[in-house]
């Protein structure tokens, strides 16, 4: 099977946060690589992205995330 990565990004999105992600993990594809990139919430979204962080590839909640650098070095480690 071929490796698939599926970044979830995700700032104050509590609302449909949980949705996204299960829509993710139910797929029943079983080479998945995921990440959710979360841009320091503050809605409870950090809550929800822990609850299924056993399940997740990688996760991180960090401001600024998505400028510069690290968001490079993050989806070159993307491997699918």
């Amino acid at each position: 099977m071929t490796l698939v990565s599926v970044v979830t990004p995700s700032f104050n999105q509590s609302a449909y946060l949980e949705q996204a992600i299960r829509s993710v993990l139910e797929q029943g594809y079983p080479d998945v690589e995921y990440m959710v990139m979360d841009g320091a919430s503050t809605d409870g979204s950090v809550d929800i992205i822990r609850k299924y962080s056993s399940r997740l590839t990688y996760w991180a909640s960090e401001k600024g995330f998505w400028t510069g650098r690290r968001h490079q070095q993050r989806h070159a480690a993307c491997q699918g």
